[in-house]
């Protein structure tokens, strides 16, 4: 079931009231002991509070002698029951199973602070020899930023690829195609250039422009520069910056009645002027990524050292154990019988995925594990820290398209 929530309406009741129908096996299902329930957030403040909950809830049904499973007996296994937040959740199952990956069992897991500290020392230590050596790329970057600039958007890139779940040859890729999806754009610009300057030239050779205005030796010299024997603003060898300097200088003032024509002309030849400036984007792009590539190995190594992780890495090498270890996924699915998640609009599509793992949502029939996941669109807090709402709008077109129930608390 994907429940979408709105503040007030009772989500966290529900979700405790899920959890207790999963332990009595309500509706002829088959009753699930706590070890086998479950329960993510996103905070540790938050798992708290929902045990606390929980445990609550169930002490109140042993001391009222509810019928069913025995509530006494079960509430000091709820006490111990998998309700965390996801990246302890993660540093368990890595402490169970990542000697796969080669993990050391007792790493360290680095808090925020700590990891931040050492992003900033590993990039200081990084940086400090490509200057010494005078590096043309680490040059060309500092031409626009300065080292502490440059090093803060260095930490932040690394820190935006984790939440996202990209390695530095992924953001390449994704950042090449953009960059020819861009300059795909350039022939049609030309070309609307083109069409507005010969419409232009018809309407002053039919007599309907003003001949004598300034703008009419404008018109004539853009249609020269225009004309295929001068090759036009985009050839064999793509864009002409000269001309197009040229036309954008020929297209302003005032246009008197052919200003909707200029406009047109004047807005293609800017999009064109846009992506004069792709190839120098494009190689700053290519030398951070060069720098981040370097110092995320540096920071791999240093990890290892000390057998260290941070709260990405956990996500991050539980998503690699989940999808390369085929063995230990169907272990979980069979011992871990229903997964809920709250405040799910704040997942980030390393986590989201994860869900998807856990759960087997993304397989085709009925999933393996009964979920509930819970989110309010209104309520997403962490995009600072790559929280993606979109993933919650593709859970929620996925069970609307059969994967599960879609519904919403009034």
């Amino acid at each position: 079931l994907c429940l979408t929530a709105g503040a007030g309406a009772g989500k966290t009741y529900h979700l405790v009231g899920t959890y207790l129908g999963l332990l009595a096996g309500e509706g002829g299902a088959e009753p699930l002991p706590p070890e086998a329930i479950v329960a993510i957030t996103f905070t540790e403040k938050a798992a708290l509070e929902m045990r606390q909950r929980v445990a609550q809830a169930v002490g109140s049904l042993a001391r009222e002698g509810a019928p069913g499973p025995d509530w006494g007996a079960l509430l000091a296994r709820v006490e111990w029951a998998p309700i965390s937040a996801i990246q302890s959740y993660c540093a368990q199952l890595l402490r169970e199973h990542g000697a796969l990956l080669g993990l050391d069992p007792e790493f360290a897991v680095l808090d925020q602070e700590a990891y931040a500290e050492l992003v900033a020392q590993v990039i200081a230590d990084h940086l400090r020899p490509l200057l010494r050596e005078a590096r043309p790329g680490m040059l060309r970057l500092l031409r626009d930023w300065s080292l502490g600039a440059l090093s803060e958007r260095l930490a932040g890139l690394l820190g935006q690829l984790a939440t996202q779940g990209l390695g530095i040859d992924q953001a390449r890729a994704a950042s090449l195609a953009a960059h020819d999806a861009a300059l795909a754009a350039g022939p049609e610009l030309a070309r609307r250039v083109e069409l507005a300057v010969a419409a232009m030239s018809r309407d002053l050779a039919a007599g309907n422009l003003n001949q004598n205005a300034k703008f009419a030796d404008n018109i004539l010299e853009l249609n020269d520069i225009l004309t295929t024997k001068n090759g036009g603003l985009w050839g064999g060898e793509g864009l002409a910056p000269e001309r197009l300097t040229r036309v954008l200088t020929l297209l302003g003032g005032n246009w008197g009645k052919a200003k909707p024509l200029k406009d047109a002309a004047l807005e293609a030849a800017q999009g064109l002027a846009d992506l004069a400036l792709l190839p120098t984007a494009r190689q700053r792009v290519e030398d951070i990524l060069d720098l981040a590539q370097g110092v995320a190995a540096d920071l791999e190594q240093e990890l290892h050292r000390r057998a260290a992780l941070s709260f990405d890495h956990l996500l991050l090498l539980a998503r690699e154990l989940l999808e390369t270890q085929p063995r230990v996924r169907e272990a979980l699915r069979a011992r871990q019988r229903a997964l809920l998640v709250d405040e799910y609009q704040d997942v980030n599509p390393v986590q989201g995925r994860l869900v998807q793992l856990l759960t087997g949502l993304d397989q085709p029939g009925d999933s393996p594990v009964r979920c509930l996941l819970v989110g309010d669109r209104k309520q997403s807090i962490y995009a600072f820290r790559g929280a993606d709402l979109a993933e919650f709008g593709r859970v929620m077109q996925s069970f609307a398209d059969g994967a599960g129930r879609l519904a919403a608390l009034p």
